[in-house]
């Protein structure tokens, strides 16, 4: 999942989520309740529009604090080896989303799916995008699907 979109860096230093934002990702968080989705983690930076994302879903999913852990492994920038390294290491931990920036969320996306040339993978403000793997490897990724924020808004209901 992409962040919501972020107030301007001139009207908030930290770039926290802005109003905008904040709706995106609280429709994605209901919409994803109403999808039956189970998480054992939310990942997040510790950029304040990742975190602030992360902290909405997993109170839409009924996780607690415990459930966000927050890394530079899914900062904006992280090369996808490194989150995969971070990955591995969150055993038994099977359902996991993160909360992130671009490029690397496209880049780890397109990494787990395929081996080898580039695959431009697009993620949109407040998006959720579900691969399933077997093992967590390059190209051992299934994309079982991806709803723009539009689509979640549909599912998720009046607030």
């Amino acid at each position: 999942m992409q962040h919501g979109l972020a107030r301007p860096e001139a009207e908030d230093p930290e770039e926290g989520l802005s109003e905008t934002g904040r709706a995106q990702i609280e429709a994605s968080g209901r919409a994803l309740k109403r999808l039956g989705l189970r998480l054992d983690l939310i990942l997040a930076s510790p950029k304040k529009r990742s975190r602030q994302s992360a902290e909405i879903v997993a109170r839409s999913l009924g996780l607690g604090p415990e459930g966000v852990v927050l890394t530079e492994a899914v900062r904006a920038k992280a090369p996808a080896e490194e989150t995969l390294v971070f990955l591995q290491g969150l055993a038994g931990r099977r359902a996991v989303l993160i909360a992130g920036h671009l490029p690397s969320l496209g880049l780890l996306a397109a990494f787990l799916l395929i081996r080898g040339a580039p695959l431009p993978v697009a993620v949109e403000n407040g998006a959720v995008m579900r691969l399933d793997l077997e093992r967590l490897e390059p190209g051992a990724a299934v994309l079982q699907w991806y709803l723009r924020r539009d689509q979640l808004g549909l599912l998720a209901g009046p607030a």
